[in-house]
């Protein structure tokens, strides 16, 4: 069944789900900004999973303005949060009432909090569980392991996604490595360098065990998504550089270059999903009665700006740790 799909929000990940679907011969239209537009009519679009090329065509749409939801089957809104509000206005002025919509942003209960705003629509929650990087010249890569998951729906039955009844211990579970989206941020370092530094670590690790504490607290066993059961992660952080940098960080697939959005949006002083990471975390823990002080320093450290970077002693210290 071919489906007319309708991106909105030519990002990283937006780009890089266009491909795949693209290839898989649906009519497939990216909603973005200009200059993403004028990289892909330049040099068309090619994804990649690591170096190896997933899909390519030159012959993807690509409009700035969102005329195109009026005629989409689905909707794949891959916006970052801050920008759903507007995605909501736009598709409640113009997508089809039968048109199924699907979130796909970084978060706890994305979906139920976007459906009220496009009350005609059904709106299905997703998760990506992978990081994607630029590498400009058309180029999307996937840069660490990991696949996309979704509430089931028939449209999306083709797709080679990882369909499920109830997307809650998934967005705990990609939650769990969200975390560290602001350690990566203020370290200024790509991903891996920065994961090969233990004090970088433990605050991770820290982080990551006040959120289990309030993932118990709401009912939520977080779900697998790395090689690593949600319970043994922060203690396999811990583990000393000699054990980690060889032996575990590997099993990751992190590619050299590797950067996490956060860390762009912070050094160009663009808004973050600091709010919908830690800063979630701290507002269930305050729910639940569960201090997370780790996690409310790291928002504040992301929301006073500046691009200010440091190194791992020093963000210890500004943590409490």
């Amino acid at each position: 069944m071919t489906l007319r799909i309708a991106i909105f929000g030519a990002g990283r990940i937006g780009c890089w789900i266009a491909g795949p679907l693209a290839a898989q011969g649906h009519d497939v239209t990216l909603i973005g900004r200009e200059p993403t537009g004028r990289e892909i009519a330049e040099h068309g679009l090619t994804v990649l999973d690591a170096d190896e090329v997933i899909a390519a065509t030159r012959n993807l749409r690509y409009d700035v303005g969102p005329e195109s939801l009026a005629s989409a089957d689905l909707v794949l809104v891959t916006t970052k949060s801050g920008g759903l509000a507007a995605a909501a206005a736009d598709i409640t002025r113009l997508a089809r009432d039968d048109a199924v919509l699907v979130t796909l942003q970084n978060g706890i209960g994305v979906a139920a909090a976007f459906a009220p705003l496009v009350p005609r629509q059904k709106v299905l929650g997703g998760i990506v569980g992978f990081n994607v990087v630029h590498a400009g010249g058309g180029r999307w890569s996937k840069s660490s392991k990991g696949m996309i998951h979704c509430e089931k729906h028939p449209l999306l039955r083709d797709f080679g996604w990882h369909l499920v009844e109830d997307l809650r211990p998934i967005e705990w579970g990609k939650l769990l490595l969200n975390l560290n989206n602001p350690i990566n941020a203020l370290s200024g370092q790509p991903l891996k360098q920065q994961l090969e530094q233990i004090g970088y670590r433990r605050i991770l690790a820290t982080a990551m065990d006040e959120a289990l504490a309030v993932a118990k607290g709401a009912g939520v066993r977080p779900a697998k998504l790395g090689p690593t059961a949600p319970a043994l992660l922060s203690a396999g952080l811990r583990a000393p550089d000699w054990l980690f940098n060889p032996v575990l960080l590997p099993r990751q697939k992190i590619s050299d270059t590797a950067r996490l959005s956060m860390s762009d949006d912070y050094d160009t002083g663009k808004p973050t999903e600091i709010a919908e990471l830690n800063g979630k975390v701290v507002v269930l823990g305050r729910q639940f009665g569960i201090e997370t002080p780790v996690n409310a320093a790291l928002v504040k450290l992301i929301e006073a700006g500046g691009g200010n970077h440091f190194d791992a002693r020093t963000m210890l210290r500004l943590v409490g740790l």
